[in-house]
């Protein structure tokens, strides 16, 4: 139907479209569209939002890529990824190539968590790396002014 958004949802919350009884990831498609060529590596969705398709919210990425931008785990205690309370001090670590490399120890939360932000940039991370949903949809407002 014209006018209308293509797909519908899968269980992870990215759009898909059926063309000639094969299933894609619309933003893939909205990829090869724009692109001519279908994507090398995987889709990053920048803001976060699965099913934000458009194309100034793409990046064709590497998995490295795709890891260095999620969002923040359920399960993080601190809100900043990588960052734990242990034996009274910050510990900050970060997870480069598979294996975790040690910041360091901090004795307040706000060194640990400048840290952590330094040793992302170092890296290569997302600005929006860690970001709840909503801090994602506050920096694409940001963006967007």
């Amino acid at each position: 139907m014209p006018g209308r958004i293509a797909g519908s949802p899968n269980m992870d919350g990215y759009l898909r479209v059926k063309i000639n009884n094969v299933l894609f990831r619309v933003h893939r498609v909205i990829w090869l569209i724009a692109y001519g060529e279908w994507p090398k590596g995987q889709i990053d969705h920048i803001n976060g939002i699965r099913d934000d398709n458009r194309i100034e919210n793409l990046r064709d990425v590497t998995v490295q890529g795709n890891q260095r931008n999620q969002h923040i785990r359920t399960d993080n205690s601190s809100g900043v990824p990588g960052v734990r309370l242990e034996n009274g001090k910050w510990r900050v670590r970060i997870k480069i190539d598979g294996k975790y490399i040690s910041v360091g120890r901090f004795q307040d939360f706000d060194s640990a968590v400048a840290a952590r932000k330094d040793a992302e940039a170092i890296y290569g991370f997302h600005p929006n790396h860690g970001a709840t949903d909503l801090e994602r949809r506050t920096f694409q407002l940001k963006e967007a002014v």
